[in-house]
């Protein structure tokens, strides 16, 4: 998905049966559960402080095309619950980098979590991050 200030965010938490969301391209997150992130670490804070309910839902827009707009409903708990297996298929280390997550998001995670051993590891797991600041 790519932003209006050219920032780009990859969703991997799409489950198998969802094969059609993987040739989606070129798309502007416009929000997601009525929250209007405009840079990465809004929404890095909305995924992690903000979501609340069953779904996750993120409403997109096709570039240069005013009219067509596109709805991606997630299971929040799919999401999570899956999470760590997307991660190790693709290969990737962390769901973010430290760069996309806010000073007052970090703030807050060092004042619930005084090890800085668990901090490290929270910040590779979104759902880690989660449990941290829902404490």
């Amino acid at each position: 998905m790519i932003y209006d200030d050219h920032q780009c965010i990859h969703i991997y938490f799409v489950p198998p049966r969802m094969l059609g969301y993987h040739g989606w391209k070129n798309l502007i997150l416009k929000s997601i559960n009525g929250y209007e992130p405009i840079n990465i670490q809004q929404l890095v804070d909305v995924l992690v402080r903000k979501l609340e309910g069953e779904m996750i839902e993120f409403r997109c827009q096709v570039v240069g095309e005013k009219d067509a707009d596109y709805v991606i409903c997630m299971s929040q708990q799919e999401v999570i619950r899956s999470e760590n297996r997307v991660l190790q298929r693709h290969m990737i280390a962390s769901w973010c980098s430290m760069e996309a997550i806010s000073k007052e998001l970090r703030e807050e995670l060092e004042a619930k979590e005084s090890s800085e051993a668990k901090r490290k590891n929270a910040y590779h797991t979104m759902a880690a991050m989660r449990n941290i600041t829902n404490g």
